[in-house]
């Protein structure tokens, strides 16, 4: 923190130093005009001063006393010994102004006649009536760079604590505790980065408990058809009759298709779940789509009426596996649990495609909308893997949301049991997701 201090005072003192001397650039040509008329007005009266009383007293007067008493050096020079330019404006004007700027500093010599031919008068600024100026500005410098620092710790402190709890919290955080938060309330941009650490918090604390759930549910639907398998296979060992032993063989398999299916679920939602690079978005015409797998589902549910509402060319930019795979799940929750009536509709608004999947079922209790969505939770508790529910349909779904930075809702139908909501988002208008197009 000490470090950041320095830098903060050095950046300030470096501030400072560059507006000054780009104000000194900009007015040093002013403020050298300005202290030549000044000069020029001091030493007008002194100049017919020196000469009357030359002329007076026909003596050359002591300079020496003059200098303690004004702020110039006083010198009378031969008029050959300066340049022409002075020459000639003391001819022309009895009297010449020589200014001599630098960055930090402006000198002004005035020349005049003297009382004696071919002779000058010279004033020069004399530095000795500088010391005491210089002994302030050095004194308001000392006290100024003083009083920056005393500011600059100051305004520090704040930030200082703030940074220091939201390492405190990264701390906390590391060693699993997830329950503590950086203030956010903090100004900016230490509330962004104390929002950010908020979310990563809140992620890790979601993997962390995905994780959890997974390894002790994942064990426990894994071991009922591991169970029948190894049942099957002690009957076929012990029977010695070939025909019971093919037939219990092939009874294996319907619990070989259920294990292999749920390894693949487990499998998908893992992956999802700890997936952070962007989907592999496409163009996608929604109504072709989900004609196809209602087609290919339908035959199974004769009775059911099933209410396709999509315009056609309705487009959606989604990862194609990922998007089928969605509504799979959830075409597959609704005709289970539908009893005549099944409606899909998709409507599009300036900033989101909404498809909604409603079924006539017998729904679920609204404090089960948001745990439906966890892995591996079952509404129905007497229902269990070997009814084809692995508990993972709509947490698959929920995590294909989050990659699409869509989300899914949950609530009751108009028909009478679920409605399922997903919202796509739009992006940029270069890639916009969804257009309806006109044939």
């Amino acid at each position: 923190m000490t470090k950041l201090f320095f830098r903060f005072y050095l950046g300030a003192v470096l501030a400072c130093a560059v507006s000054l001397t780009a104000a000194t650039l900009y007015l040093s040509d002013f403020y050298t005009k300005t202290e030549a008329k000044a000069y020029l007005r001091m030493t007008l009266g002194l100049q017919k001063s020196i000469v009357s009383q030359a002329q007076l007293h026909n003596t050359a007067p002591d300079f020496s006393d003059l200098e303690n008493d004004y702020p110039f050096l006083i010198s009378e020079i031969d008029l050959n010994t300066l340049p022409d330019d002075v020459r000639k404006g003391l001819q022309q004007n009895s009297v010449h102004v020589a200014l001599r700027a630098s960055l930090f500093q402006s000198e002004v010599d005035v020349y005049y006649p003297s009382y004696r031919e071919n002779k000058a008068l010279v004033f020069e600024p004399n530095t000795n009536f500088d010391q005491p100026y210089n002994q302030m500005l050095l004194t308001l410098l000392v006290f100024t760079l003083l009083g920056l620092a005393l500011m600059m710790f100051y305004l520090i402190q704040p930030i200082k604590r703030q940074l220091k709890d939201i390492a405190n919290i990264a701390q906390e955080i590391g060693q699993g505790r997830f329950n503590n938060r950086a203030n956010e309330s903090a100004p900016a941009p230490i509330n962004q980065l104390a929002s950010s650490i908020n979310k990563m918090s809140d992620q890790l604390q979601k993997l962390l408990e995905d994780k959890k759930v997974m390894m002790g549910a994942a064990a426990h639907e894994l071991r009922t058809p591991l169970a029948r398998l190894r049942f099957a296979l002690d009957i076929a060992r012990s029977d010695t009759e070939p025909t019971n032993t093919i037939k219990q063989l092939e009874a294996m398999d319907p619990d070989l298709d259920q294990l292999e299916s749920l390894i693949d679920e487990i499998l998908l939602f893992s992956k999802l779940s700890f997936e952070t690079s962007k989907p592999d978005c496409k163009k996608i015409n929604i109504r072709p789509e989900l004609e196809r797998l209602i087609e290919e589902r339908a035959v199974f549910y004769p009775k059911l009426n099933i209410d396709l509402n999509v315009p056609v060319n309705t487009f959606v930019y989604a990862d194609r596996s990922l998007f089928l795979r969605a509504f799979s799940n959830i075409l597959n929750n609704a005709l289970h649990y539908s009893k005549q009536q099944l409606s899909i509709t998709c409507l599009e608004s300036t900033e989101h495609i909404n498809i909604y999947v409603e079924d006539d079922g017998p729904g679920l209790a609204t404090h089960l909308y948001k745990q439906v969505l966890r892995p591996f939770f079952r509404a129905d508790q007497s229902r269990n893997a070997n009814h084809g529910n692995s508990g993972l349909g709509l947490a698959i779904v929920n995590n294909i949301m989050d990659l699409h930075s869509g989300t899914i809702s949950l609530e009751k139908s108009e028909l009478g049991g679920l409605k399922i909501s997903l919202q796509w988002p739009l992006t940029d208008t270069d890639n916009k997701p969804t257009t309806q197009e006109q044939k």
